[in-house]
């Protein structure tokens, strides 16, 4: 078996909470640690760990924080939806995206824009 960090989205509902159970719901975000079985399907996942609080050291920390970021270039996965993904078009910060009035056209300035994940949301973004 193999984890790896992963981002993950659910809708949090105050329902429960009675003195705020006239808010809408919200759609939050978190570092997962995810499980893969011998053939790379996910297996299962953990959401309940805080993966930086209490190391034994600095380095161990740097570590693990060092695992953070090829978790943002991933497919976010949708827990309320478990193990789909969630619709990346949907992450594409509001500030990377914009309609360029000289062309005509959408346009996508995501810093990640090259790189394979985010390619393909750029694409249909800049294709509406």
């Amino acid at each position: 078996m193999t984890w790896n960090y992963r981002i993950a989205t659910h809708i949090f509902s105050y329902k429960d909470i009675k003195e705020m159970e006239d808010n809408e719901d919200i759609r939050l975000f978190s570092i997962i640690e995810v499980y893969y079985d011998k053939d790379g399907k996910i297996d299962g996942y953990a959401d309940a760990v805080n993966p930086t609080k209490d190391w034994e050291g600095y380095d161990a920390l740097l570590g693990t924080i060092d695992m953070f970021p090829p978790a943002f270039l991933k497919p976010v996965l949708d827990l309320d939806n478990w193990p789909n993904e969630y619709e990346k078009e949907n992450l594409i910060p509001a500030n990377c995206k914009y309609f360029d009035e000289v062309q005509g056209r959408n346009k996508c300035t995501n810093p990640f824009k090259k790189q394979k994940s985010c390619k393909r949301v750029c694409d249909k973004f800049e294709k509406k």
